[in-house]
C-alpha cells in the first residue's frame, strides 16, 4: 500500500512534484518516475529483514539512497501514485520465468518484483533495478515470460506479450571506403550504439578508462564487425537525452571479395549467412523438447560501401527481405546507387519458444533462404587482383591507406601490431623492401619466430640470401624443429649454392618425419639446382612407386623435368596424369605449359597457361611464361602486359627463369 508513504514537504515529495510540474502526459510522468528510482537510488540486496518479504518504506529508501527490488518497487509505486498513475507490484522469476506455469504456487517460485501499469490501454512493466530506461523504451517487454500481479482480489499467472522493442538494443553503422579497389583493404568509420543498462555502463567506462583500456576494449568489442582489422581512432559519446552511448571507431578493415568465379563477388548475406538453429534432438527423450527463444533483443546493422568508380556492379539475391523464422524476424533493405551500396539489416529475436514439431519446417525455411544468398557482384571483365593493384599504384590511390596505417602505428607506438599490419599490406601490394622495414620495427618491439621467418622470405624475394638465412636461423632458435622454417632454410641454402647442406636437411627430415612427400620434393628441387636432376627424378619416381597417383609428386616430377629440360615426353604424361587426379590444377597446368614450351608446341603451352590463369588469375609464373609465349607469337603488347604483372609480384622472376635457360 502506498497511501501516506511519501511525507508532505519532504525532499522526496518535492522531487515527485517537480516531475508533475514538468510533465502533463502520463507516459512522460511514468518515464521520469522510473528514471528517478533507477538513477537516484542504488540497488543493494537485503535478504534479512522479515523473511525477505517486507520492503523498507519509500522515505527510508529515499534517505538511504539504496534498496533492493522490493524497496525500489514500493518507492516507484508510491511515486506513481502521487503522480496519479495507477500501478501494482508484479512478481516474476528473473531466470526461469517460462517454467512458472509448471511450478507449485509458492513464494519460492519468485525471486524478483517489478511494477505493472497501464497508460492509454497499453501495458507497461517497469523495473527499478535496471538502468538507463528511456521513454522510448518504456513499452519494452521484460524477458520474464510470466508474471503474477499482486492484487487484493488475487490473480492467475499472466503471460507477457511478445512485442518488438521501439528501438534496437544495438545499432551498428559501418561506412566503408573501398574506392581504391576491391583488391585493397577498405577504410572504415564505425559507430556502435547501445541503450539502457549497457549505455550506463559505457558512460561509466568513458569516465574511468585509460586510453590504453579504451583501445583494448574497442578492438575487442568492434573487431568482429570489421573482421578483426586495425582501429586507429576511437571515442565514446554519451547522449543522456536519448539514453544512448556510442563507441565510434575508424581504421582499416577487410572485405572478403571472392574471386573464384569470372566476376568477383562480396557476400552480404549477414541475416541468413550466419543464422542457424542449434537443437540436438537425437535422443528419443529430447524429441518433444521445444526450442528456447532465449532473450528478446533487436540488432540493426547498416552498411554504406563506397565502390571503385568503374561502375557496373550489380546486386544478386533478395535486396528486400522480411522473414519470420523460429521466432526471429529478419529484415533487409538494400540499394545500389552509382558507386555506393546502402544496406540495413534488422534481426529481432522475439524470445518466442518454438515447439519441437516445428523444428523441421524452420530448418527448411533457413535452407531455402540460404539458396538466395545476397551478393554484390563486380562487372564483366573486372580486373584481376594483380591488375587492380597495379592500376592503384600507377594512379597513386594508395595514399589514404598508407596514411591510415601510419595513424595506427602512431596510436600505439610501443606495439608491434601496427608495423605487422602494415607489413602485411606492403606484402599484398608487392613492396617487399617496405615490408622488410616494417618487420624490422616489429621485431625490435616483439621478436618472434613467425616474424623472422616472414622477413626471411622477403629478403629472399629481393635477392638478399645472406640476411634471409640469418633470419631463418633466428626463427629456428626460437622455434626449434619447425618444419616450415627447415624447408625455408633448405631452399635458401640451395639458392646460395650450398647444395650439400640443403640436401642433408631434406635427408634428416625424411628420416625423422612420418610424412615424407614434401621433403622428397625439397630434395629433388635441390638436386635439380645442383645439376643432379636425374637423381631428383629417381627419388620422385621411387616415391611414386609407393604412392602411385599422387598428384603432388607427379607435378614435382613434371616440373623438375621441364625446368631442367630432360625426359620431356614422359614429363607430359606425368603432368597430364596429375591434372586428371587433382582438384587444384593451376600449378600442374603451369608445369605442363613449361614442358610444351620446351618442345616448341607454343599453341598448347598458351592453352595451358590461359587455363592456369583462369583458375589462378594472378599466378606470376604463368604470367611470365605467357608473356614469353606471346613474344614468340609476335604479340608484343600482350607480352609486355603479362611480363609487367609477373615482375610486379616477383622482382626476381627473370633471374629465376634465366637459371632454367628461359629469357624473354
Amino acid at each position: 500500500a502506498t497511501q501516506g508513504t511519501i511525507q508532505e514537504g519532504g525532499t522526496l515529495a518535492t522531487a515527485v512534484d517537480a516531475i508533475a510540474k514538468a510533465h502533463r502526459d502520463p507516459k512522460a510522468r511514468a518515464a521520469a518516475a522510473l528514471a528517478l528510482v533507477q538513477n537516484e537510488v542504488r540497488y543493494l540486496y537485503n535478504g534479512l529483514a522479515n523473511g525477505n518479504y517486507v520492503p523498507q518504506a519509500p522515505e527510508e529508501t529515499w534517505t538511504l539512497r539504496y534498496g533492493d527490488c522490493k524497496a525500489k518497487t514500493l518507492l516507484l509505486l508510491a511515486v506513481l501514485d502521487r503522480l496519479g498513475i495507477a500501478a501494482q507490484p508484479t512478481l516474476v522469476h528473473s531466470t526461469f520465468g517460462d517454467a512458472l506455469p509448471e511450478r507449485l504456487p509458492t513464494l519460492g517460485a519468485f525471486d524478483h518484483v517489478i511494477v505493472q501499469t497501464s497508460i492509454d490501454a497499453m501495458a507497461y512493466w517497469l523495473d527499478g533495478t535496471t538502468a538507463g530506461t528511456h521513454i522510448e523504451d518504456l513499452a519494452d517487454v521484460p524477458p520474464f515470460r510470466y508474471v503474477l500481479p499482486l492484487a487484493a482480489a488475487g490473480s492467475e499467472l499472466v503471460a507477457l506479450p511478445v512485442r518488438e522493442p521501439a528501438r534496437p538494443d544495438i545499432r551498428v553503422n559501418i561506412a566503408y571506403d573501398q574506392s581504391a579497389g576491391t583488391a585493397l583493404p577498405p577504410l572504415f568509420n564505425l559507430s556502435f550504439t547501445v541503450r539502457g543498462e549497457l549505455a550506463s555502463r559505457l558512460a561509466t567506462l568513458k569516465e574511468q578508462s585509460t586510453p590504453e583500456q579504451l583501445r583494448e576494449m574497442a578492438q575487442g568489442a568492434l573487431g568482429n564487425f570489421v573482421n578483426d582489422r586495425q582501429i586507429h581512432t576511437r571515442s565514446i559519446d554519451v547522449d543522456p537525452a536519448k539514453g544512448t552511448a556510442t563507441i565510434n571507431a575508424s581504421g582499416i578493415g577487410n572485405l572478403r571479395w571472392i574471386r573464384d568465379e569470372p566476376r568477383p563477388y562480396l557476400a552480404l548475406d549477414g541475416l541468413i549467412g550466419d543464422f542457424q538453429i542449434e537443437a540436438d534432438r537425437t535422443r528419443a527423450a529430447w524429441r518433444t523438447v521445444p526450442l528456447s527463444g532465449g532473450m528478446s533483443n533487436t540488432i540493426v546493422q547498416s552498411l554504406n560501401l563506397k565502390l571503385p568508380k568503374q561502375g557496373g556492379f550489380t546486386l544478386e539475391g533478395d535486396a528486400q527481405a522480411d522473414m519470420m523464422i523460429a521466432g526471429f524476424s529478419l529484415r533487409r533493405q538494400a540499394s545500389l546507387t552509382g558507386d555506393t551500396l546502402d544496406k540495413t539489416e534488422t534481426v529481432w529475436a522475439s524470445g518466442s519458444e518454438l515447439p519441437a514439431e516445428k523444428l523441421p519446417a524452420a530448418r527448411a525455411q533457413i535452407a531455402a533462404a540460404k539458396q538466395r544468398e545476397f551478393r554484390l557482384r563486380a562487372p564483366e571483365a573486372y580486373p584481376t587482383r594483380v591488375e587492380e593493384i597495379a592500376a592503384a599504384k600507377k594512379e597513386k590511390r594508395l595514399g589514404p591507406l598508407l596514411t591510415a596505417y601510419q595513424k595506427a602505428i602512431d596510436d600505439d607506438p610501443d606495439s608491434a601490431r601496427g608495423y605487422l599490419n602494415r607489413a602485411v599490406f606492403n606484402i599484398g601490394i608487392f613492396e617487399p623492401k617496405a615490408a622488410v622495414a616494417d618487420l624490422t620495427k616489429a621485431i625490435e618491439q616483439e621478436p618472434g619466430a613467425e616474424s623472422y621467418r616472414r622477413r626471411a622470405g622477403l629478403y629472399a624475394a629481393i635477392g638478399d640470401f645472406k640476411s634471409a638465412l640469418a633470419d631463418v636461423e633466428e626463427a629456428l632458435a626460437l622455434n626449434p624443429g619447425d618444419e616450415a622454417s627447415m624447408a625455408q632454410k633448405a631452399f635458401l641454402l640451395a639458392e646460395a649454392n650450398r647444395f650439400d647442406e640443403a640436401i642433408a636437411i631434406a635427408d634428416e627430415q625424411m628420416a625423422a618425419s612420418k610424412e615424407k612427400r614434401g621433403w622428397i620434393g625439397v630434395k629433388a628441387e635441390a638436386l635439380g639446382k645442383a645439376g643432379r636432376a636425374s637423381e631428383g627424378a629417381a627419388i620422385l619416381t621411387e616415391a611414386l612407386a609407393e604412392r602411385p597417383g599422387d598428384p603432388g609428386l607427379l607435378n614435382n616430377l613434371c616440373w623438375l623435368k621441364g625446368t631442367r629440360s630432360f625426359e620431356l615426353e614422359s614429363a607430359l604424361k606425368d603432368c597430364t596424369r596429375a591434372i586428371e587426379l587433382t582438384d587444384h590444377s593451376s600449378a600442374v597446368l603451369d608445369s605442363r605449359a613449361l614442358v610444351y614450351f620446351r618442345l616448341g608446341r607454343l599453341d598448347e603451352a598458351r592453352a595451358d597457361l590461359d587455363a592456369a590463369l583462369k583458375v589462378s588469375p594472378g599466378m606470376p609464373a604463368s604470367l611470365f611464361m605467357r608473356g614469353i609465349v606471346r613474344l614468340r607469337s609476335n604479340d608484343r603488347e600482350g607480352a609486355e602486359k603479362d611480363l609487367a604483372l609477373a615482375r610486379l609480384q616477383n622482382a626476381r622472376i627473370d633471374a629465376e627463369y634465366a637459371e632454367y635457360g628461359i629469357k624473354p
